[in-house]
């Protein structure tokens, strides 16, 4: 259901002025998306030198996961046809910055996450840091330009009962608490590009944060159930351009199945998307790359965020413990072929997002 006119906030607001927003989304799952928006956030905050973040609202919580922001944990519940069984629930961690020095609690949810926000008795919520901040030592030369990554993380349970009561939560209502907290609590001003991963769902929250974007990625596979889902997110844009007079870019950008191309069969079966001109599609050669680097950053875990005084009373085998996996895998190896196609896609989308490319990279 698309919101009906009225006066949207964000849209008086102009966009040269404010952070920008990116969902990612497809209501088909397991093409990538989660893959593409750390992808995307690392490399435009260390490429770029950008402040990032991360909005996490797919109750799988695979995006909070890979930051290291939610901790799971095994419940006995109802089961329709067992009577009860095992279900695994994910929800933040305490906010390591939620008790004072004093142990006093700060004045915002000690779990902050991104169902908070769309609450109607809802508390204050405080983004979570990565291990990519602008004064993060162990970084190096990764983070020359001195971007920054942030990240709100994912409560399964509570999405989960947001996406099952459109009743209690419908498209209107979430895209005005949305809209709230970006412009009341300044979030727009404190970052220069949010991004949405989003649930692989045709929901009310799904339409609130095509309201809510400025600009929409769709990640496809080179599948025929692929091409309804683009259709249906591109229509929700449309629509939502109608409602507001505020232009939305729709990109399209292939995800391999199993190799860094497409063989002729899956170019034809894409052709539609290719030739559609609601779509910003990349051209056929310019896929996501698929290979062991981007395979091995995708499985490991990221360290936490270590200011400069506490890492530099860590011995040298405590440095080289948390020093970031992805340096020495994808953003340091400037020669390696799969991070010279991600630079390319990351640069385009920059360029798409913001009007200009990535700054240009030395050779240092």
């Amino acid at each position: 259901m698309s919101l009906s006119a009225r006066s949207f906030r964000l849209a008086q607001i102009p966009v040269d002025s404010r952070a920008k927003i990116v969902s990612v989304a497809n209501r088909k799952g397991g093409v990538g998306k989660t893959t593409l928006v750390s992808y995307l956030g690392e490399g435009i905050a260390l490429w770029a030198g950008k402040r990032v973040l991360l909005i996490d609202t797919d109750k799988q919580c695979n995006l909070s996961g890979a930051y290291g922001v939610i901790e799971s944990t095994t419940v006995d519940a109802a089961h329709a046809f067992a009577g009860s069984a095992l279900r695994a629930i994910h929800q933040p961690i305490i906010h390591p910055e939620y008790y004072d020095e004093d142990g006093n609690p700060m004045p915002f949810a000690a779990r902050s996450s991104s169902s908070e926000i769309m609450k109607e008795d809802r508390q204050y919520v405080c983004q979570y840091g990565t291990y990519i901040q602008h004064d993060s030592p162990h970084l190096g030369t990764v983070n020359k330009l001195g971007g920054m990554l942030d990240i709100v993380p994912g409560d399964s349970e509570a999405l989960s009962h947001i996406h099952t009561h459109a009743e209690k939560y419908p498209a209107r209502t979430l895209y005005e608490r949305w809209e709230s907290w970006l412009i009341d609590c300044d979030i727009l001003n404190c970052y220069d590009l949010i991004i949405f991963d989003t649930p692989p769902l045709d929901a009310e929250l799904n339409e609130a944060l095509y309201q809510l974007s400025d600009h929409v990625i769709v990640p496809v596979n080179p599948s025929r159930d692929t091409l309804g889902s683009c259709n249906t997110v591109t229509m929700s844009c449309l629509a939502a351009n109608n409602s507001d007079g505020r232009m939305r870019l729709v990109t399209t950008i292939v995800n391999p199945l199993n190799s860094g191309k497409l063989s002729k069969r899956e170019e034809i079966l894409l052709e539609p998307i290719f030739n559609y001109p609601a779509f910003g599609c990349f051209p056929k050669n310019e896929v996501f790359p698929r290979s062991r680097l981007i395979q091995e950053r995708r499985d490991i875990s990221v360290p936490p965020y270590i200011d400069p005084e506490s890492f530099e009373k860590l011995s040298a085998e405590e440095k080289r413990a948390v020093k970031p996996p992805m340096s020495s895998l994808i953003w340091n190896k400037k020669s390696d072929p799969s991070r010279k196609k991600l630079f390319s896609i990351i640069d385009k989308l920059h360029q798409r997002i913001f009007g200009e490319p990535l700054p240009p990279e030395d050779d240092n």
